[in-house]
This record gives structure tokens, C-alpha cells and sequence, in this order.
């Protein structure tokens, strides 16, 4: 494989980067934030977008934390939760306090899968 293809490879994960910026990639990717995103450090969509726009030029520890980040969310509570928010959640804000909320008060009708991500993520939240 060339190195073109593998840097490619490595990159179009990122093609997806969520809009909002975890603590754990913020410090992963701390260098290139003060780099090249310094004007929207305080903000984590602005945050998230920039370093979407740069990833070409991302180090390669922040170029993992955001892949692995990424592959976190895929199996958390978004993905499992998807089909009952549509069924439980579908007039609610589209943001994490009142979609989780909503999960909350919605908890005994929720499908196995999502009430068992969702439970996880509350105790990790709570254990954090």
C-alpha cells in the first residue's frame, strides 16, 4: 500500500467527525487545536467543524483520538437509541439534555438495546 493510500485511508474516518469536541480528543488533539483552531477553542461545534476543515493536517494522535471517538459514538447510545427516539422522542429538541431526558421518562419503554447503552452511558456519566 502506498504512503498516499494509507494517509487517505487514515483521513476519510474523519470525513464524518462529529460536530461536537470531547474532553478526551480536545487533549489528544491539544497541539493542533492551538495550531489551528485557536479561535474557536471554546466553542465544541466550532471546534469540531475546524478540525473537520484541517484534518488533512492533523497530527497523527489527534488523527486517532477522533477515529476512535468516532467509533464510540457508532456503539453508544445514538446508534442504539436511534429507531426509540424516532418513536418516543420525535417532537423533542434535537439536543443531548432533551433527548436524554426524554429516554429518562421513556426508560421502561425503551428497546433492550437502547436501554442498555443508555444505562451504561448514565453510569459512566455519573462514575466521571
Amino acid at each position: 500500500m502506498t504512503l498516499a493510500k494509507t494517509a487517505l485511508l487514515a483521513v476519510i474516518p474523519l470525513l464524518a467527525l462529529p460536530l461536537a469536541v470531547n474532553a478526551k480528543v480536545r487533549e489528544a488533539c491539544r497541539a493542533d487545536i492551538q495550531t489551528h483552531c485557536a479561535s474557536a477553542d471554546q466553542n465544541k461545534r466550532a471546534l469540531g467543524a475546524c478540525l473537520r476543515e484541517n484534518q488533512s493536517t492533523l497530527t497523527e494522535g489527534c488523527t486517532s483520538a477522533l477515529s476512535a471517538a468516532k467509533e464510540r459514538r457508532k456503539s453508544g447510545v445514538r446508534a442504539a437509541c436511534r429507531a426509540d427516539v424516532q418513536t418516543h422522542c420525535a417532537s423533542v429538541e434535537r439536543n443531548r439534555k432533551a433527548i436524554g431526558a426524554c429516554l429518562k421518562e421513556n426508560q421502561s419503554q425503551l428497546s433492550q438495546a437502547c436501554s442498555t447503552a443508555f444505562e451504561k452511558a448514565q453510569s459512566k456519566r455519573s462514575s466521571d
